[in-house]
């Protein structure tokens, strides 16, 4: 990934950087519907089951505070009515501060008609556009409601469009549609004072219907999400648990699940700026209360130390492989900017000596602000030596410095084709660039192996610095496969970089990067 950095000098001026933002509390607002008033709407089993269960996993979690509406409950005021929600929708607006976080949670009923989307309270009737206007959650009414907190880090989790949800009201409800995704992801970037970060986690992907899984007493998507909250496996690289990690581990356990059932369900995770969200962190005995009779997929078991892997570079020449990637970052006097890109890797040729030429391609979109804005294509030719270490880079842009901190950071660098579980080993370089040199020095650390998206791979942390003409400090961790050395994925984050004439360019970098199958 040799480069990124060089596509943000399209963005932005290299003026001074903001303060950065004091630590925040969370807070949950969970809805859970199994029962409609109105009769055409089919009841659902567990939807109270799914939002007590966050509720529950929350609180595990370290939330500060988590209101749940659920139609069994006891009280008036308890119940998921349209008025209850904006009640404390209103109440919440009055206590988040931009610092928090707000997760709002939805089980029940979703309906599109007439090109409007809404969340089925309890109360509304669903027999036309009209009346679920004038007694659901329509999207626009959650909007404006939304806009009114100031929580900066947002997520919304939704698992609606439920299987078979209507007993009369054929052709209210639907699978998840383009319009209903596009109008939620507007919801999730509403805030009076910026953007720094949101997601949207639905159940499904567009087009598709969400299921109850009976065994597990929840619906599909939060049963697992639920597993995915109480595994330290869940987590990023930092031992965070932020909306990518939980969703795509929930993501893996389901596939197993719908072979097994013959539901196929995907959940579908639109991440904005979203990097830097956690749900927590799991500490001794998380686990919230969920029945564990599916089997889910067993890892391979990790080598004891000293175990040898061999971890063989076989590069093929002319093969593009791609990846998708992911980097949220503080930018000065912009705020928080997203750039979600897909890169195309190409080894050009491979020399006797085992050195190589790898040209990459990259284009996408920065968020940042609200705006979307498109990336051009950027194309880098790098030598890598036959350890991995950089020799040359080269770029249209001439952005080398930032290019050979930013390869440092995302590239694996392996010392020999063997490598033993508990291995370490560091990389010494130097690049020259406009002005002097950078030195680079990342230490590694093979710490075993784990099944990742159908590879056997082994996991190495780095930690690295970059010093001279380009400062950097940066950790990462990569999965690489065994038997062809291709990174399947990297998790990482940098607290600063910096090159001539930027000082402090970047700060709280964090990226992700995935083999796209």
């Amino acid at each position: 990934m040799v480069r990124l950095l060089a596509l943000l000098a399209l963005l932005f001026p290299l003026v001074a950087m903001r303060p950065a933002e004091p630590e925040g509390k969370r807070y949950a607002l969970l809805i859970g519907v199994n029962d409609y008033e109105d009769t055409s709407i089919g009841s659902l089993r567990f939807a109270v089951a799914d939002a007590r269960g966050m509720s529950t996993a929350f609180q595990k979690l370290g939330f500060s505070d988590t209101v749940v509406l659920a139609s069994d409950a006891s009280e008036a005021q308890g119940k998921p009515t349209r008025a209850n929600v904006i009640d404390r929708l209103e109440q919440l607006s009055a206590i988040l501060k931009p610092e928090d976080t707000f997760v709002f949670y939805f089980s029940g009923h979703g309906f599109t008609l007439d090109g409007k989307s809404f969340l089925g309270t309890a109360d509304c009737r669903a027999g036309s556009a009209d009346s679920l206007e004038d007694t659901a959650l329509s999207v626009d009414l959650l909007k404006r409601r939304i806009g009114r907190i100031s929580a900066l880090h947002r997520v919304f989790i939704l698992d609606s469009c439920r299987n078979d949800p209507t007993a009369k009201a054929k052709g209210t409800e639907q699978g998840r549609t383009s319009d209903f995704s596009k109008a939620m992801v507007e919801v999730s970037r509403t805030a009076e004072t910026g953007e720094p970060g949101s997601a949207v986690l639905f159940a499904c992907q567009e087009g598709k219907r969400s299921y109850e899984f009976d065994k597990g007493g929840h619906g599909a998507f939060t049963y697992f999400l639920l597993k995915a909250l109480a595994d330290p496996s869940a987590a990023e690289p930092d031992g965070t648990l932020s909306p990518y990690s939980v969703t795509k581990f929930a993501q893996k356990l389901m596939e197993s699940w719908g072979l097994q059932s013959g539901n196929r369900q995907t959940p579908d995770p639109l991440i904005v700026g979203a990097l830097g969200i956690s749900f927590g962190r799991v500490t001794a005995d998380p686990s919230p209360k969920v029945p564990t009779t599916t089997p889910t997929p067993t890892p391979t078991p990790t080598p004891t130390s000293g175990a040898t892997v061999n971890l063989v570079f076989q590069p093929k020449v002319n093969s593009p492989v791609l990846y998708d990637e992911e980097l949220s970052m503080i930018l000065p006097d912009v705020g928080t900017v997203t750039l979600r890109l897909v890169q195309t890797v190409t080894i050009k040729k491979v020399m006797s000596d085992g050195s190589y030429i790898e040209s990459s391609t990259v284009q996408g979109t920065a968020e940042t602000g609200g705006k979307t804005v498109d990336m051009p294509a950027e194309v880098t030719k790098t030598t890598y030596g036959k350890h991995g270490e950089i020799i040359g880079v080269e770029e249209k842009d001439g952005s080398l410095g930032s290019s050979v901190i930013m390869g440092a950071i995302s590239d694996f660098h392996s010392p020999s084709s063997l490598i033993r579980v508990g291995d370490t080993w560091n990389l010494h370089s130097k690049a020259t660039v406009p002005g002097g040199d950078v030195v680079l020095d990342v230490a590694y650390t093979a710490e075993g192996t784990e099944e990742m998206l159908g590879y056997t791979t082994m996991r190495v942390r780095s930690a690295g610095k970059a010093s001279g003409k380009g400062k950097g400090t940066w950790s990462a961790t990569f999965w690489v496969d065994t038997k062809t050395g291709l990174e399947i994925k990297t998790r990482g984050e940098c607290k600063s970089v910096d090159y001539p004439g930027a000082p402090d360019l970047v700060k709280n970098l964090k990226f992700a990067r995935t083999l796209r199958d």
